[in-house]
């Protein structure tokens, strides 16, 4: 006799009909499961969008629709609001100052870009301290401000760029006279890095834009505003991967108790080929930290600046990973 005819004889399911019920059962929970974990995140971004915005108290922000917004730029950047392409970039512009007694390790501005009334697009930028993980905090191009303000520190932030004073002072000495800070061959370099806020720049052009100031890390009184726990787990996010990385790459290149360059040079490829593939991964944003923190490495290396680079490798290795 088959399994199906000892099973209604005996009153019991066979082993074949016991798989079958299981499979079944596994099925239906995952799909509720799957339908469960959706209903979770609609109604989490639901009450996202009914709550107001939050700013963070420790920081100010000045846009263009601020009756001494103009004073005010021309009190920090001169010579900008001469310029004559300032009045296509004064919409996306906004002043971001730090009127608390705290260093700010990094912030979040969001831009909404609104037609007849109605939202057309959001761009979102985090600015985040780039002494923790970063070349660019020591460069001295205006581009590469470091996100860290201290104590009534300013800086002028726009979906492209990132100023200080003193960084825009020494790009631009000449002010408006000299080289121009908006202008098309500079825009055009800028458009390369930052391929989405160029995009949402041209396609706004014609709507109105408002700019909100929505998270704040601090370094003593932590997370700030609606958006400063996510920032403070990006900073945790970067700060491992880079620890991670440096341990990684410091492991294929010491020699003898020394660093290779050469060896080095092609741990930090192998990086940025294994990268190429982090939309398979199960945290692609880790593996994208890891492989800015190795492009940044590379880009010191070929500019002969070794010694900067292991003196980065050193300081992230030496870093205990963030909880």
């Amino acid at each position: 006799m088959n399994d199906s005819m000892d099973s209604r004889r005996g009153g019991r399911l066979s082993r074949r009909h016991l798989m079958m019920m299981l499979g079944g059962l596994a099925a239906a929970a995952s799909t509720l499961s799957a339908s469960s974990a959706a209903a979770a995140l609609a109604a989490r971004r639901n009450r996202r969008r009914g709550q107001a915005i939050v700013p963070p108290a420790a920081l100010r922000l000045t846009t263009s629709a601020d009756p001494g917004f103009k004073a005010a730029i021309d009190a920090w950047f001169p010579g900008l609001s001469a310029n004559r392409r300032f009045a296509r970039h004064a919409p996306y512009l906004a002043l971001v100052r730090n009127v608390s007694n705290d260093q700010t390790l990094g912030y979040t501005l969001t831009w909404t870009s609104t037609n007849q009334g109605k939202v057309q697009e959001h761009y979102r930028r985090r600015v985040l301290s780039a002494r923790q993980t970063s070349v660019a905090a020591r460069k001295s191009r205006a581009n590469s401000a470091p996100a860290t303000l201290a104590p009534g520190g300013v800086a002028l932030v726009s979906p492209m760029f990132t100023w200080t004073p003193e960084t825009y002072r020494q790009a631009f000495p000449a002010g408006a006279t000299g080289r121009n800070p908006l202008g098309p061959k500079r825009m055009q370099r800028t458009q390369a890095k930052r391929p989405r806020a160029f995009g949402f720049m041209k396609r706004s052009r014609h709507h109105a834009v408002s700019v909100r100031l929505t998270g704040a890390l601090m370094l003593g009184n932590g997370a700030q505003g609606s958006r400063g726990r996510h920032l403070a787990r990006v900073q945790r996010n970067r700060r491992n991967a880079s620890h991670d990385e440096a341990i990684a790459l410091l492991a294929q290149a010491r020699v003898n108790g020394r660093v290779d360059t050469q060896r080095l040079l092609r741990g930090i490829d192998r990086s940025l080929q294994i990268a190429k593939f982090k939309h398979k991964s199960r945290h692609p944003n880790y593996v994208t930290a890891r492989e800015k923190f190795a492009l940044k490495l590379k880009w010191a290396i070929g500019r002969g600046q070794s010694d900067r680079a292991l003196r980065l490798l050193l300081q992230a290795s030496g870093r205990s990973r963030a909880v």
